[in-house]
C-alpha cells in the first residue's frame, strides 16, 4: 500500500489565506477568507500595512469568510485597532460562530466594533450597529 503523501497544497499560506483590499467612497475593506495563523499571518498583515499608507476614515475588516483565527490574528485585530488612530474607525465583520467565540471568550467584543455584515459595517462611522 502507498504511503500517504502530504498535499503541499494543504500547507501553501497561499491556499490556506485569500487577502484582498477594496476601495469604496470613504473605506477601505480588506477581505480575507479561508485560516488566519502563523503561517498566513503575513498576508494579512502586508494588505492592513498597504491601506494604512493612505488612512481612510473608515476601515472594514471582512472576515466573514475567515474559518479559524488563531491568537495572532486576534493580537492583530486589535493592534490595527491600535493603530488605526482617532482619525480611522475600524470595524470586524465575522459571520463564524467559532471566530466570533474567540473574539467574546477574550473579551475583545470590548474594544473592537464588530459587525455582522458588510453593509452594516459601511454605514456611516459612529452608526450603531442594525
Amino acid at each position: 500500500m502507498p504511503e500517504p503523501v502530504d498535499d503541499p497544497a494543504s500547507t501553501d499560506p497561499a491556499r490556506l489565506l485569500t487577502v484582498s483590499v477594496e476601495r469604496t467612497g470613504d473605506a477601505a475593506i480588506v477581505v480575507a477568507a479561508g485560516e488566519i495563523d502563523l503561517a498566513t499571518i503575513p498576508q494579512l498583515e502586508t494588505a492592513i500595512s498597504t491601506v494604512f499608507t493612505n488612512p481612510p476614515p473608515l476601515l472594514v475588516l471582512d472576515f466573514a469568510d475567515v474559518r479559524f483565527c488563531a491568537s495572532n490574528g486576534l493580537s492583530l485585530l486589535v493592534e490595527t485597532h491600535q493603530e488605526a488612530g482617532p482619525g480611522t474607525t475600524v470595524r470586524v465583520v465575522i459571520d463564524n460562530p467559532s471566530v466570533l467565540r474567540a473574539i467574546t471568550v477574550t473579551g475583545l467584543e470590548q474594544t473592537l466594533d464588530i459587525r455582522s455584515t458588510r453593509d452594516d459595517a459601511l454605514r456611516a462611522p459612529g452608526t450603531a450597529p442594525s
